[in-house]
């Protein structure tokens, strides 16, 4: 709570420092992003989870439309492919073969308000495909798409240009996201059922469209 707390105000702190500057034109373009996970919903008794990184980086393209001429104020809608991992281990007596990470897919619709470098949005991911590995790699399943739910998410993040010319310009981003719905689409699931926190780094390119 405190570091979400923290990111806050330095996300407010950041807007306000820099929402003078010139209003950003029509823009369309890339982003790649790498991000770490955990299983933020409640966790069967006897077992816990931890800090897992997706390892397949989350990528796609933003297109972003400016409200007014005056004011970097605007919204984004971005379309990718959404990777989230989750561990599960014992409590007691963890090893690399009782440590398992399943990774959630997910073709993914986000759109946001944009304020200055800040942004706030939903994500709606569409299931693109699960499956659970141990730490050793003696176990690997793969789940179908009808066990993963479709789920809605809410994320905050952090643009700041570190490249701006005539052509466009490249942002580096930070972001958190939390999935507001459970990840698996069986009952059987119950009140365990998984919703990812995620938090991550990466960077876009947006070509201006116009003036």
């Amino acid at each position: 709570m405190k570091r979400t707390f923290v990111f806050c105000v330095v996300v407010l702190a950041a807007s306000t420092q820099l929402f003078a500057a010139d209003s950003y034109p029509m823009a369309i373009g890339p982003y790649l992003m790498l991000n770490a996970s955990v299983n933020a919903g409640s966790i069967p008794s006897g077992q816990k989870t931890g800090v897992a990184f997706n390892g397949t980086p989350d990528f796609g393209a933003e297109f972003y439309l400016p409200f007014t001429k005056l004011l970097p104020i605007g919204a984004t809608l971005d379309v990718g492919y959404q990777t989230y991992a989750l561990v599960s281990k014992p409590n007691s007596g963890s090893s690399d073969d009782n440590t398992f990470t399943t990774k959630y897919h997910y073709f993914a619709i986000s759109p946001s308000f944009v304020a200055s470098v800040v942004s706030l949005g939903f994500t709606f991911g569409i299931p693109a495909g699960v499956g659970t590995t141990n730490t050793s790699g003696t176990y690997t399943k793969d789940g179908a798409t009808s066990d993963m739910a479709t789920i809605v998410s809410a994320h905050i993040g952090v643009a700041v240009p570190i490249l701006n010319d005539n052509t466009g310009r490249l942002n580096f981003l930070v972001f958190a996201s939390y999935v507001l719905t459970g990840m698996d689409a069986s009952t059987a699931a119950g009140s365990y059922n998984p919703v990812a926190a995620s938090m991550g780094v990466g960077f876009n390119y947006l070509f201006k469209i116009g003036d």
